[in-house]
């Protein structure tokens, strides 16, 4: 297992810490340090960049044929009829065994029904990813589709002033680092928002280590809010609330504590939220909220 602080296996977190000579006063800076060499040394190819059809699909899905076929023709322009002619020939014949056929009638015979609506599947493809890079050339009979993917982190709230990382790299070895996943919800492949976890407005802290990633919706709700709001929102949800608990907790060990009216409404909210679940006949076990109760 790799150590806990520096990410590096042979030793552990202990003869880290010892080495490191961590302190309660040094262990902001030092953590810093590493926070800042750790997304500084993440590599990113130009294949990392792109947005990627085949990896916001589900396997074995219709879908994911289309996929499959724009991400075969990336850069060049296709017929809407040649992506229908594939389309429907690729469904047909997804689970035949070409070694053992000998014949189209063979072929005929071992073919699947063609879905119900071909030129609706691929319209509906066509509104989910068009803003991922999926254009349209010309109309009616010579209509085409090119694939020219953007930047998976273009679709990102633009950078402002007090945006914790100023470089475009910084940003996208950050979310990377996050598997481009909300920390809260846990969704992905989504809009997402490199936010302060203490609000930028009320506490004006620009440290990378109040930095989380969240999707645009919980970005939204959170806002200038403790981000108790989202897990108020979301308040039947314990993955959402365990999520909140982890980065809360993580947030007051580094010493950025909440100020007195976000306390008053973490306690009030924590309370609101086990009122719910003892309301559902739910216990809430001792210890779950990790000391935040109190």
């Amino acid at each position: 297992m790799p150590c806990s602080i520096c990410r590096q296996v042979g030793h552990n977190k202990a003869t880290c810490a010892n080495k490191l000579k961590i302190t309660a006063s040094n262990k902001v800076n030092i953590t810093m340090e590493l926070l800042e060499k750790e997304v500084a040394n993440i590599e990113i190819t130009d294949e990392d960049e792109k947005y990627s059809l085949i990896e916001n699909t589900k396997e074995n899905t219709q879908i994911r044929i289309l996929a499959e076929i724009f991400e075969d023709y990336i850069g060049k322009e296709i017929s809407k009829r040649e992506v229908e002619k594939i389309y429907g020939f690729k469904i047909s014949c997804k689970n035949v065994n070409f070694n053992t056929i000998n014949s189209i009638h063979e072929l005929i015979d071992e073919s699947e029904n063609l879905p119900g609506d071909l030129q609706r599947d691929i319209r509906i493809f066509y509104d989910k990813f068009k803003k991922y890079g999926l254009k349209k050339i010309g109309k009616g009979k010579t209509l085409k589709y090119i694939w020219n993917p953007v930047n998976k982190y273009e679709d990102f709230v633009k950078r402002c002033p007090r945006n914790l990382f100023k470089k475009d790299k910084e940003r996208f070895a950050f979310c990377k680092l996050k598997n481009n996943e909300c920390e809260l919800c846990n969704v992905s492949g989504e809009r997402m928002a490199i936010d302060h976890w203490r609000a930028h407005s009320v506490y004006g802290i620009d440290n990378i280590e109040i930095a989380v990633l969240l999707c645009e919706k919980c970005n939204n709700i959170h806002h200038d809010y403790d981000a108790i709001k989202v897990a108020k929102n979301y308040n039947t949800n314990t993955k959402i609330i365990k999520n909140w608990i982890k980065i809360e907790s993580r947030m007051q060990k580094l010493g950025h504590m909440p100020n007195e009216d976000d306390k008053k409404e973490q306690l009030k909210t924590i309370k609101f939220i086990t009122d719910e679940f003892t309301e559902d006949s739910i216990s809430l076990k001792d210890g779950f909220w990790k000391g935040l109760d109190k």
